[in-house]
């Protein structure tokens, strides 16, 4: 495996392990439909939170340094950059106290995940990286729908989103690795 797709697999590792500690801390923030950043928003679970935000910024930053210097994955590199700057802004920016900017800062990290998924997934077409892709979207729509509704799953929606982008991300590493078959 790539040095970067190690990085970006072992910053969702360690996100998800964090996260689920902080659901642990308060499961009811399973069925409180206010996504990720309610877990944020708590003294008992603002550590885990921030710390899965922070070293998943941590790795998407590594992994952006071990890829520069390739010609195609230049890119790709200041994408996930951006990326680890929004991460850092949505922990820096809680919701309960800026409510619009913290919500900016998460519909441009989506964004930007969606935007890079479907530019690296067109690159190279392959049937599981499209597999992946319609699983992230599938999972983005969910986000979406329980983000307007006033109950839902929103956190577990959002956690499948991730799973899903980093899941894109791991495969379409790993195969520019690879030289395409002509």
């Amino acid at each position: 495996m790539l040095k970067a797709s190690k990085d970006i697999a072992y910053g969702l590792a360690l996100s998800l392990g964090l996260m689920l500690v902080a659901i642990v801390i308060r499961p009811k923030s399973l069925a409180a439909n206010d996504g990720l950043s309610y877990l944020g928003n708590h003294l008992d679970t603002i550590g885990p939170y921030s710390l899965a935000f922070l070293l998943n910024a941590i790795f998407y930053l590594k992994a952006s340094y071990d890829i520069r210097l390739h010609p195609i994955k230049k890119y790709l590199s200041i994408a996930l950059r951006i990326i680890a700057i929004l991460m850092l802004g949505i922990v820096m920016i809680p919701d309960s106290k800026f409510y619009s900017l913290h919500t900016t800062f998460g519909t441009l990290l989506f964004l930007s995940q969606f935007i890079l998924s479907i530019y690296i997934t067109a690159l190279r077409p392959k049937p599981l990286a499209l597999l992946l892709f319609l699983f992230e979207f599938a999972a983005g729509l969910t986000s979406l729908y329980f983000l307007v509704t006033p109950n839902g799953l929103l956190l577990q929606a959002q956690i499948f989103y991730q799973i899903g982008f980093s899941l894109v991300l791991i495969y379409s590493l790993n195969s520019y690795n690879k030289k395409p078959k002509k």
